[in-house]
């Protein structure tokens, strides 16, 4: 995930050089009498890794655009709360000022997508953002499909 304006900055760089070189490898293998396909085999596994690049880019770009949407299970909190940061428009910095910690705090936390904090915790992150989390609980359904370790059996 895409944190800083520096990391989407360098990811996007990475992007273009990539690009430039995919069209040069495949030049380059095409006079060596790679056909198209081998040339798109050979290219797969760049690719790959290039599209979930491009894809990181395109979703830090929403939510700087302020898309950011629901959290999807409470393992997903610390990389909402980082969305939120880049959605209000804050740097890590800023963050580290408006909740009177070290800057390096906040940056070691969202390294590690603030594993393990507490609700409290995430609140007062929220609320220096100008955000409120609510909290919604729902009954699992069959299309959650299986559960992770811990979950409780099904109730007759």
């Amino acid at each position: 995930m895409i944190k800083t304006e520096r990391e989407y900055k360098d990811t996007k760089e990475l992007i273009r050089r990539r690009e430039e070189a995919f069209i040069v490898s495949a030049a380059d293998l095409a006079a060596r009498g790679y056909t198209p396909e081998q040339v798109t085999k050979l290219h797969e596994a760049m690719r790959t890794f290039h599209l979930g690049m491009v894809e990181e880019v395109e979703y830090y770009e929403r939510l700087k655009r302020g898309d950011i949407g629901a959290v999807q299970g409470i393992r997903a909190l610390g990389k909402h709360l980082i969305a939120l940061r880049i959605a209000a428009g804050i740097t890590q910095r800023e963050l580290a000022r408006r909740m009177d910690v070290h800057e390096s705090q906040v940056s070691r936390d969202e390294h590690d997508d603030y594993h393990g904090i507490t609700l409290g915790r995430a609140e007062s992150i929220a609320r220096a953002l100008g955000f409120a989390l609510e909290y919604q609980a729902r009954r699992r359904t069959p299309e959650d499909g299986p559960g992770g370790p811990g979950d409780l059996p099904p109730t007759a």
